[in-house]
């Protein structure tokens, strides 16, 4: 048995089988998440409720497949294949400190422009948080 694998699969076979559960989980998160912010009517609030602990759970058994195809040696690729967001994909299997730089970074690019638009409004917060990520 080789360093990494599982017992009686190969890691690669493993992961080739974990990826799509990684994307799934991102998409069942992301999808939760639209469907949250456009819940209205007489059961709101528990439809809402319910939203929010799906939405949880879908991004933390995300990243314990994440963990572990990277614990087997393969970089998981949660990012969205959307093109409609302008801040670009981040490269598959960064390392810590540069994927944090990018992503604050991008963020903070994408946000900048606002800031100066901000009010006292919801808007603001997650401005002063991009720019609070990007020096930490």
């Amino acid at each position: 048995m080789n360093a990494k694998s599982t017992g009686t699969l190969p890691a690669k076979d493993i992961a080739r089988v974990m990826q799509p559960v990684l994307v799934d989980l991102l998409g069942l998160a992301l999808n939760g998440k639209q469907l949250h912010w456009h819940v209205q009517g007489r059961l709101f609030l528990p439809i809402h409720q319910r939203l929010d602990k799906v939405i949880k759970d879908a991004r933390g058994f995300a990243d314990e497949v994440a963990e572990r195809l990277v614990a087997l040696g393969v970089p998981g690729d949660g990012r969205p294949p959307t093109d409609s967001s302008a801040l670009g994909r981040s490269p598959p299997g960064a390392h810590h400190r540069s994927a944090v730089q990018l992503v604050w970074g991008q963020t903070g690019v994408r946000l900048r422009p606002a800031h100066s638009r901000a009010t006292a409004t919801c808007r603001a917060q997650p401005v002063r948080c991009a720019a609070h990520g990007q020096w930490l």
